[in-house]
């Protein structure tokens, strides 16, 4: 009897065991938020530069692949009168964070663009449009090979959510317009903690750094950092960079479908 006991109790413990494991596993992969949002404000010094909006707004299928909706939102501080952006990022990605279709619709100087970016990997071919809003008689049409996925910058934050933890480097190609150039990203499991303006409490997360060697949106490139909610969403909550007129960090001020709890000190 007592030998049965002693039995029961040992495979008690090892389904436990796996139980908890199993939930340790989840809690560390990344999962995807349909519907989240968050806002972010970028500053340089103690000057608002403007806001930032990235949002999961729905699932579809291109091709026979399931793919998300991601938005972006760039709208510079409308008190800067010598800076005028106001642009939306628009791309559907799969679930490991390939682009395949990208849109841009771009206000800069008073000038509307329209870009589209179409994405096939049996092919390895990218092919770019650009349009004018205003006149639609100037356009232009390119076709152009890839041999290495080329990430924009949308795909390119939401690859780091999901392999941050992962305690390795990394190098990719990111596409800025029609250009390309390396991406280093030096993943770490190292555990930290950051505060925001946004709330009281100090938040558990993951810490990245690394180098854009080339130049995007607003001049950004050269060396950043990056802080991420240490949970299975992995949200981008701080980051700090380098753009045309130097420094800037980035912040997370307002969220929508996500509950940080899981992630406060």
């Amino acid at each position: 009897m007592k030998s049965r006991y002693s039995i029961l109790w040992f495979v008690f413990i090892i389904l436990n065991f796996f139980h908890l494991s199993g939930q340790d596993l989840s809690k560390n992969q990344f999962k995807w938020n349909l519907h989240e949002e968050y806002t972010y404000k970028v500053k340089y010094s103690f000057i608002r530069l403007g806001t930032l909006k990235l949002s999961v707004d729905d699932t579809s299928r291109i091709d026979g692949h399931k793919v998300y909706k991601i938005m972006m939102y760039v709208d510079s501080n409308p008190i800067l009168f010598w800076v005028n952006m106001h642009s939306v990022f628009e791309v559907y990605m799969d679930e490991s964070f390939r682009p395949v279709l990208f849109y841009s619709n771009e206000n800069i100087d008073g000038v509307n663009y329209r870009g589209t970016f179409k994405f096939n990997y049996n092919k390895k071919t990218v092919t770019m449009n650009y349009r004018s809003v205003e006149d639609s008689t100037k356009f232009i049409n390119k076709e152009s090979p890839f041999d290495d996925i080329p990430y924009d910058g949308l795909s390119l934050i939401f690859f780091a959510r999901g392999n941050v933890g992962k305690n390795k480097p990394d190098t990719l190609l990111v596409m800025v317009e029609d250009k390309r150039g390396p991406v280093i990203i030096n993943f770490t499991d190292k555990e930290s903690n950051i505060e925001i303006g946004a709330l009281d409490d100090e938040l558990n997360c993951y810490y990245i750094d690394g180098e854009l060697l080339v130049e995007g949106i607003a001049g950004v490139s050269g060396p950043y950092e990056g802080w991420f909610s240490r949970d299975s969403h992995r949200v981008p909550l701080y980051a700090k960079m380098k753009v045309f007129i130097g420094s800037v960090n980035i912040e997370l001020e307002e969220w929508k479908n996500w509950n940080y709890i899981a992630v406060k000190n």
